[in-house]
């Protein structure tokens, strides 16, 4: 909790702001206890006026109403209040299904029908897996973890291929059978991620007294920073003498940076791992202002082909002698916008080589016109790279500076 320091105390009380913990995680209990370190902040502030002298004390503040000698007697009612509405609207009655239609028909969020969609396709698959009649006082970590773990094993497209069966049955189904053709672990945080949010509207509106599905996320193998570690290590088992070239992960044994990998000697015929991600967000701040200042739009994407130039070619060695290897491990939606005159610049051809799971995409997808599938998706993405030396061309001035 905060509390802004007073004017009057300012020149005494070298802070503008005074934080105290309220030692819990539930809205409900904080907002209580929040009274009680208010009034403590209160008479701290008067002690201090009190104290420097000259200024204008409230003594009830420093010395309580309430002093000991009187006990104190509970508020108690003499009589029960008839109820003002029906059963069902008491805290203690109310279901999960029951909440997340009243989170979802709350007139304080203003949704966009993407958004509410969203919030409709992990409904059903949340109704299905804790339960629509599971009492709101018996959503437990438990109950949370088991939510993720169903998850886990929820099959693509449930409702088409499986008309049958529930979110929930297809899911203990995939498990007992072993199928692959699972949702990606993204998905999955995404669902964990909606889910959450209820949960957290929950406990603001007392319906619940802690958000047990806060901080339960799958491992998403994703080429992010996050991941880049374990994804790093992975590779180093496959080939111990790989020289890997990050910014994210510089503090592994064996790994450089991109800045030092530019004009070092040490890469020439050796595999090299590179990572790409997307900058951050002061970087970027700081690349969109000099776009606003030179008229451009194009820096951020040039500094990533800034960075995929320092490394690329190390290893080739004098005349470009010796068979070796430069992956480049990048995240797919940076690499589609970066295609095009951006990587124009870039100083060697790229070659695009999907995963397993891409492939396995492309193959067994049937191809439709108005849906393109993975491998098409691909195929495109290798004409998009074919066609980025014309690019270069044809963009004025970038032929010289190529």
């Amino acid at each position: 909790m905060r509390k802004h320091v007073p004017t009057d105390l300012l020149t005494v009380i070298v802070k503008r702001e005074i934080w105290r913990s309220l030692k819990t995680d539930s809205y409900r209990i904080a907002v209580r206890r929040s009274h009680f370190v208010i009034s403590q902040i209160e008479a701290e502030f008067e002690a201090t006026r009190q104290q420097v002298g000259g200024m204008t004390v409230d003594e009830t503040l420093i010395s309580p109403m309430w002093d000991g000698r009187v006990p104190l007697r509970p508020q108690l009612r003499t009589k029960s209040r008839p109820p003002t509405g029906p059963i069902s609207d008491a805290t203690d009655d109310l279901t999960f299904g029951e909440v997340y239609r009243r989170f979802m028909s709350d007139p304080t969020r203003d949704w966009s029908a993407r958004t509410r969609l969203s919030y409709e396709t992990t409904r059903r698959l949340a109704l299905s897996i804790i339960g629509a009649d599971t009492p709101m006082s018996d959503i437990s970590r438990a109950t949370c973890r088991e939510f993720m773990e169903a998850l886990r094993f929820v099959p693509k497209n449930t409702s088409k291929k499986y008309r049958g069966l529930s979110p929930r049955e297809a899911a203990d189904r995939a498990r007992r059978e072993g199928w692959t053709d699972l949702i990606s672990a993204s998905n999955a945080n995404t669902y964990l991620n909606k889910v959450c949010v209820v949960l957290n509207w929950a406990v603001q509106e007392e319906f619940l007294a802690k958000n047990h599905m806060r901080g339960l996320r799958l491992a998403d193998p994703v080429a992010r920073g996050k991941n880049l570690a374990k994804m790093c290590l992975d590779w180093r088992k496959a080939d111990p003498d790989i020289a890997i070239a990050s910014n994210r992960v510089a503090n592994l044994p064996g790994t450089m940076t991109h800045a030092a990998a530019r004009g070092s000697n040490s890469l020439i015929g050796r595999d090299i791992l590179q990572t790409m991600t997307f900058v951050t967000p002061d970087e970027f701040e700081k690349l969109e202002a000099l776009n606003a200042w030179t008229g451009l739009d194009c820096l951020v994407r040039h500094r990533h082909i800034d960075e995929f130039n320092q490394t690329a070619g190390r290893n080739l060695g004098f005349r470009k002698r010796g068979d070796v290897r430069h992956h480049l491990l990048v995240n797919k939606a940076l690499f589609e916008l970066l295609a095009g005159a951006p990587k124009a610049r870039a100083r060697y051809e790229m070659q695009v080589v999907p995963n397993r799971s891409q492939r396995l995409k492309g193959r067994n997808r049937k191809v439709v016109a108005a849906v393109p599938s993975s491998a098409s998706r691909l195929s495109a993405l290798r004409v998009r790279l074919n066609q980025d030396r014309e690019a270069e061309m044809r963009e004025p001035g970038m032929a010289m500076a190529a």
